[in-house]
């Protein structure tokens, strides 16, 4: 909604361009909004790492986790690409003189705005219903697994809330005693939690090499 009005005000300032009475209102506001926006973005931005740890902001979006706190800090982010180019806009026209710098700006605004809509309701439907950022956090952990020698097959992965403990079927070759069975569960302990860190806890549950892999 908000990108399209920003859009329609573009186009309007583009065709009955309009003369700015008071350019220095319009800075002063912009620079408070950017002020709480910043204010707001930082502690999105501070919530964002404390919960996920060591791993880069975009890949959070793409996370089995509760959208909330990366949409907040998305949409922030947005709203402070839009009051830059509002301010770089209004001031390109009142240095060239040329008023329908107000509506061009209006309308990059416009196309922030539904960028970032269109991501935000993307990835946030691919969370909800558990689809492709499942089964990628599914395939990366089951490669670690997998990587222990005395692995053969890996059943699909369970993975328990906000992917801090990870419940598993593994096949192990056949001429492992007890104490080998105990090592390479110990192995895949160690390999989940080194190559993952959101992984806190592992359930390893031997199963039958010729059962069935899902």
């Amino acid at each position: 909604m908000g990108a399209a009005v920003s859009a329609l005000e573009g186009v309007r300032h583009i065709r009955n361009p309009e003369e700015n009475a008071n350019h220095l209102m319009t800075y002063a506001v912009l620079g408070l909004s950017f002020v709480f926006e910043f204010i707001s973005w930082r502690v999105a931005l501070r919530n964002l790492r404390t919960t996920n740890p060591g791993i880069p902001v975009i890949q959070v979006a793409h996370r089995p986790k509760d959208p909330t706190t990366f949409t907040v800090l998305f949409e922030d982010t947005a709203a402070l690409l839009g009051l830059l180019l509002a301010f770089g806009f209004i001031l390109i026209g009142q240095i060239t003189g040329e008023l329908r710098w107000d509506g061009v700006g209006s309308i990059c605004i416009a196309l922030v705005l539904a960028g970032t809509s269109i991501f935000l309701a993307r990835e946030s439907k691919s969370l909800l219903m558990g689809e492709r950022a499942l089964t990628k956090v599914e395939k990366r952990r089951s490669r670690l697994i997998a990587s222990v020698p005395e692995v053969e097959r890996v059943n699909k992965l369970q993975l328990g809330a906000n992917q801090v403990l990870v419940a598993t079927g593994v096949a192990f070759r056949d001429d492992l005693d007890v104490h080998g069975v105990e090592d390479a569960i110990s192995r895949i302990e160690k390999a989940l939690k080194s190559g993952d860190p959101q992984v806190c806890s592992v359930l390893i549950k031997s199963a039958d090499a010729r059962g069935p892999t899902g």
